[in-house]
């Protein structure tokens, strides 16, 4: 799939640009993406080629999970992907853009096989919006790209799993309930999604630790004259957790979310890359990455989710 300047600014973050460019000790203006995309494509074009493709279908994104277990045990990917060959009019699927109509019902653009699971990523219109062009004025109307994930497990299991925000859920969930209906034949039934990403307060402090994570800020839910209490740490502060006085506080109001913090070292062909990731764990709903991460980064946080929620590694 191509990629553009655009995709590189929206989910690559400055800082590793940054570090390529001190470290292949190129001159350009640091403070401009386009100006490092530039450099950097001039110098290496297969580097970032390599860097938009690690990034490109995460960057700053929710994580949310979901399951419908009475329908689709059973449903192999073989039976998804002529699912998809038949939506697409084409037995040519996999690492092309189809480029669709723009309309506010997600069209699948791309999809990329993954082995045990399909990657689809979903082009919809997006608001359109006024703009200045020259002394005069017109509208333009944007596009909006969300990723979601099939995946086939063991025992006929299929997970669904949306990169896109919570609220948008049902949109993308829709379109998956076609797809399943045209797979089993059964146009008839109904849906009854399950967010498996949802957690307990025990659950995500485990996941905390396991992670070495930093909790920085937390929402609590109350029963006394406060709905709820959000508590963000002091910038000294790296673990609420380690201070007596949020937990006598806060030991005994129910958690809503909490954001932490984790170290992450990228191995890259210039040296170890170290930054600090940030990402939120909603207990009603699942993961938020408030960073820009890239798929080891994902798939390292959900590794260890997985290992506290079922006891089972990906591994």
């Amino acid at each position: 799939m191509n990629y553009d300047i655009l995709d590189f600014e929206r989910a690559v973050p400055k800082p590793l640009l940054q570090f390529y460019i001190e470290k292949m000790e190129l001159e350009t203006d640091i403070r401009s993406i386009e100006s490092i995309y530039n450099s950097l494509n001039e110098e290496a074009p297969e580097l970032v080629k390599k860097i938009c493709d690690n990034y490109r279908y995460v960057g700053k994104t929710a994580v949310n999970i979901f399951e419908e277990e009475s329908i689709f045990n059973g449903l192999t990917k073989e039976q998804f992907v002529q699912v998809l060959q038949n939506e697409l009019g084409t037995d040519e699927i996999f690492n092309k853009e189809f480029r669709p109509p723009l309309y506010e019902k997600p069209q699948i653009n791309y999809v990329e096989d993954r082995g045990q699971s399909i990657l689809i990523r979903f082009v919809m219109k997006g608001k359109a919006r006024n703009i200045r062009d020259g002394y005069d004025i017109r509208q333009v109307t944007s596009s909006e790209f969300e990723v979601a994930l099939v995946h086939f497990e063991n025992a006929g299991r299929v997970l669904v799993e949306l990169r896109c925000s919570y609220s948008k859920r049902a949109r993308f969930l829709a379109c998956f309930e076609q797809y399943f209906r045209n797979a089993t034949g059964k146009q008839e039934i109904d849906f009854d999604w399950k967010p498996i990403t949802k957690v307990s307060n025990e659950e995500a402090e485990e996941i905390a630790r396991r992670l070495s994570a930093g909790l920085v800020e937390a929402d609590h839910k109350d029963d006394g004259i406060y709905d709820r209490h959000v508590v963000t740490a002091s910038p000294h502060i790296k673990n609420l957790r380690d201070q007596e006085e949020y937990i006598d506080e806060f030991k005994s109001k129910m958690l809503l979310s909490q954001v932490l913090t984790i170290n992450y070292t990228e191995g890259t062909d210039y040296g170890e890359y170290e930054t600090e990731i940030k990402f939120k764990i909603n207990l009603n709903t699942g993961f938020q990455f408030l960073s820009k991460v890239n798929e080891g980064i994902v798939d390292y946080v959900m590794q260890v989710f997985r290992e506290v929620k079922y006891g089972i590694s990906q591994n």
